[in-house]
């Protein structure tokens, strides 16, 4: 049986998924925020628009499944979108998962409320004024995560 697949985003590691798609004989079509040439040329069909714009993919309706590389979207749901409403079975996590990769903040949170090691020293800030405390305690060796 022939596989159609679905695949959402336009970056290399979205590329490397769609050549193996193609290279295991599935059928691809792609929905993508900007061309990647490299993607677009081997998909039977494909869509650009704003990945987060759901109903454009009613088109896709009769795929076989989807994956779904880019973050943003999982964070707002387009698994629950293709599963609940399509009917297309996703590798990818539901949007209330997906928050963990997605949310920096909910991330740092869930690790210190159940104590998992691994969490690195964190400044939650919104103002110049926590910026300017989070270099008085780490000094300039840190990172700024949006």
């Amino acid at each position: 049986m022939v596989c159609k697949v679905l695949l959402v985003g336009n970056g290399a590691r979205e590329h490397s998924i769609a050549k193996k798609i193609v290279d295991n004989n599935g059928i691809l079509y792609s929905y993508m925020s900007k061309e990647n040439p490299g993607i677009a040329r081997i998909s039977k069909k494909f869509i650009l628009g704003n990945l987060n714009n759901f109903d454009k993919l009613k088109k896709f309706k009769k795929v076989d499944y989807a994956i779904i590389g880019s973050e943003n979207p999982l964070a707002n749901g387009i698994v629950n979108y293709l599963e609940d409403k399509l009917k297309i079975p996703v590798c990818g996590p539901r949007k209330e998962v997906a928050k963990i990769e997605a949310s920096k903040i909910f991330t740092r949170l869930l690790l210190d409320t159940y104590d998992i090691s691994g969490n690195v020293p964190y400044v939650i800030g919104k103002t110049t004024k926590d910026l300017e405390t989070a270099v008085s305690e780490f000094g300039m060796d840190f990172v700024i995560k949006p």
